[in-house]
């Protein structure tokens, strides 16, 4: 049973939220429980509190989480009302004002890394992940990993279940107590003690991390590990061993720097392994620097900004597959990767989703066809015998009152049929009246329909070509007002233009007015199609799943209107 447990309160910077009236209350149970306390929803939205548990907490790891929220790094997401690290806001303290936890940022609608790197995870949790959706998220990873290191942080226990990813294919990272953290101006660092073992790198191995700082070509080498298993399904030693013996254990195969596809490898591929020649040749040339040249010197690993960058030109060079629409593959290769594996192996990493069927509706069964057999059931047993119960029967108006009810209810129906058809016409006539007021209002040549007509660029990065997007307005736009009710514009929305600077960046103008600016489209391209989905701040959402494809026409439903888009080549 759900209840609240009252008399917490807070100690924060003054940019964070006013603590609501009556203090901070936490729901019980918790929604999580870790190692070092346990995480609560709290009275305050979009808020959860982590209360450590009495054995974890100590004066060193409040000073730590003070600097922190002294010293919050810029969110990659916060542009797009996104929580892309859930970085402590404020100390959480009982009733005695001893300091217990922190509150931070709730994540939520959100996947573990863990639960979409293999494909059968996949189809499980996240059926909808095609491959340019996982590269989409392993580049947002990559911008995430750089806006910490921007700052001076290091994660050290780079992890998956460290970090979550949504359907849009933004990342959000958690857990962030953890990270080493060094207090500006100073000396002092407050270092992580914790590491999962299978991502640390190998001059790592065997050290006690209480006496190590981390660097930041530590979370270069778990970044890489991370975009492995994104964009191939599997580690970096799945294939079948040819040395001499039993395959050596993890630990060993990485201080002997063993991979897949380093040079003088006793790995041999199979057919379920995926090869390095799968993905862009640029992506090639940063896993052999991480995993290669980086063993025997750290500096050599490339930074996340190499990742993003990588994974930005690879994502704009992923072809759509002409026979399977679920597949994407890298536009250096002469077919489809997937299909091809699919043939080899018989197993689809990336299966087409079912389209959704409509319920079916009972019909009448046919007198000359034939019916379905019954499922038989069981005779009826029979009750014991009982003392029969003499029962009243039921109560019969009279006729005359029968008849006095029938002629009320007919009057009160023709009364309702009455006001419903004064309403419609109402509606009819508002609707004529807006139709023809946006014709005198636009200014702008007509179709034979008496629609209004106008004209945008967008140039696609990777496909190579540029589009005409032709927009037919049917309806102006009807914005909301500050206290909810909708209000009419005065003109309809002329053009709309799209520009892909690099994806997946894109700049999107509005009538002449910049709406989005260099905006990380990764929530406004969805992996798979270049689909842009953006709401105006004054008319509501002017835009959603347009695919920039030849030839095709689509219907845009936005929030107060409807747009048919119709795509062709200059």
């Amino acid at each position: 049973m759900t209840r609240v447990i009252k008399g917490y309160s807070i100690v924060a910077n003054a940019g964070f939220h006013v603590l609501p009236p009556g203090g901070l209350g936490l729901f019980h149970p918790p929604i999580a429980d870790c190692g070092e306390g346990t995480v609560r929803r709290t009275t305050m939205t979009g808020m959860v509190a982590k209360i450590y548990h009495a054995k974890c907490l100590n004066p060193r790891r409040i000073r730590k989480l003070e600097i922190m929220i002294d010293n919050p790094p810029v969110d990659p997401m916060a542009k797009l009302g996104l929580i892309s690290i859930a970085w402590p806001r404020a100390i959480v303290r009982d009733r005695t004002g001893k300091a217990v936890g922190f509150l931070m940022s709730l994540v939520d609608s959100a996947h573990t890394l863990q639960e979409i790197f293999t494909p059968k995870s996949r189809l499980l949790k996240a059926p909808w992940a095609d491959w340019r959706y996982l590269h989409v998220t392993a580049m947002n990873l990559a911008i995430l990993v750089q806006a910490l290191h921007d700052m001076g942080y290091v994660i050290c226990d780079v992890q998956p279940k460290n970090f979550l990813s949504r359907t849009d294919a933004t990342v959000a990272a958690i857990d962030m107590d953890s990270i080493q953290v060094r207090r500006p101006g100073s000396c002092e660092i407050f270092r992580c003690l914790v590491r999962q073992s299978d991502y640390v790198p190998p001059e790592l191995l065997g050290v006690d991390y209480s006496k190590v700082d981390g660097n930041e070509s530590h979370d270069r080498y778990g970044l890489a590990l991370l975009i492995y298993w994104l964009l191939f399904g599997h580690n970096h030693y799945y294939a079948e061993w040819t040395g001499s013996g039993s395959v050596p254990d993890d630990e060993e195969l990485l201080r002997r720097g063993e991979w897949i596809h380093a040079p003088r490898t006793r790995f041999r591929p199979t057919k379920y392994t995926n090869r390095l020649e799968i993905v862009h040749p640029d992506v090639q040339a940063l896993f052999h620097r991480a995993f290669t040249e980086g063993h025997g010197n750290p500096s050599k690993r490339p930074t996340a900004e190499e990742w993003r960058r990588a994974l930005a030109t690879a994502s704009a060079n992923l072809l759509q597959c002409s026979a399977e629409r679920s597949h994407f593959y890298s536009n250096h290769r002469p077919g489809c990767y997937w299909c091809e594996r699919r043939r080899l192996i018989g197993f689809d990493a990336f299966p087409a989703l079912p389209s959704p069927k409509p319920a079916p509706k009972p019909t009448p069964v046919p007198s000359n066809r034939t019916k379905p057999h019954p499922i038989p059931t069981p005779a009826p047993q029979t009750p014991a015998i009982r003392p029969p119960m003499v029962q009243p029967a039921p109560w019969q108006a009279p006729p005359v009152l029968r008849h006095a009810r029938r002629q009320i209810f007919r009057k009160v129906a023709a009364v309702v049929a009455c006001l419903a058809a004064l309403v419609l016409f109402g509606a009819i006539r508002s609707l004529s009246f807006t139709h023809s007021d946006e014709i005198s209002h636009s200014g702008g040549s007509t179709n034979s329909a008496g629609q209004l007509r106008s004209t945008s660029n967008a140039t696609v990065p990777g496909f190579r070509q540029n589009v005409n997007v032709t927009s037919v307005s049917e309806n102006p736009a009807n914005p909301s007002k500050p206290d909810g009710s909708v209000q009419t514009s005065d003109s309809p929305v002329q053009s709309i233009r799209v520009e892909f600077l690099a994806y997946p960046w894109a700049k999107i103008q509005v009538d002449g007015e910049t709406i989005v600016e260099e905006t990380p489209a990764s929530s406004f391209v969805s992996p798979g199609r270049h689909v842009v989905t953006f709401v105006h701040p004054n008319r509501g959402t002017l835009m959603q799943s347009v695919p920039f494809e030849s030839g095709q026409g689509y219907v845009i439903k936005g929030l107060y209107q409807e747009r048919n888009v119709i795509v062709s080549k200059d």
